[in-house]
């Protein structure tokens, strides 16, 4: 397999507290450095991909720890953007209702991605990866579930040298 892109969503399991508990899953170093480790190995398995790092998707109440650590997270890996092998997205805002909550209509339980979330998340996709295959709710789902998909164009491509 030689994608061209990877679009990598990963980590949100890695925060927060256990189930029913206080005991936290990890701490955000850990987190960031996990996330960090994924992208150096997809690097190094596949030198000629470009990986698209998304950020932490919003979770939880607005004003929870959760979110604050989904910022926390997402302001450094924001810093594993070198604007050749890896750049970062934040798509994020675009679940947010204008007063910063999460519309149960997107993530019914507030962490899982409803059919309208996945339709967010496709149109959050459609500006850094036209050259994709259409991105809907649909056909975004089981390529999700596959973790790599393969583009033809991404938006930064023109830039690399």
């Amino acid at each position: 397999m030689s994608p061209k892109v990877v679009v990598l969503l990963i980590g949100t399991n890695n925060i927060g507290n256990e189930r029913n508990s206080t005991v936290p899953r990890n701490t955000i170093a850990e987190a960031i450095a996990g996330v960090a480790m994924v992208v150096e190995a997809l690097h190094e398995k596949l030198p000629a991909a470009t990986i698209l790092l998304l950020g932490l998707l919003p979770r939880g109440e607005k004003g929870s720890a959760v979110r604050a650590q989904v910022v926390e997270v997402n302001r450094a890996l924001a810093g594993l953007d070198d604007s050749r092998h890896v750049h970062f997205l934040d798509v994020g805002p675009s679940f947010l209702s204008a007063d910063g909550s999460l519309p149960h209509e997107i993530m019914p339980d507030l962490l899982h991605l409803s059919e309208a979330g996945y339709a967010v998340l496709a149109a959050a996709l459609q500006y850094p990866l036209p050259g994709c295959w259409p991105w809907s709710a649909d056909t975004l789902r089981p390529l999700w579930l596959q973790s790599l998909v393969v583009c033809t164009a991404p938006v930064w491509a023109s830039s690399q040298s």
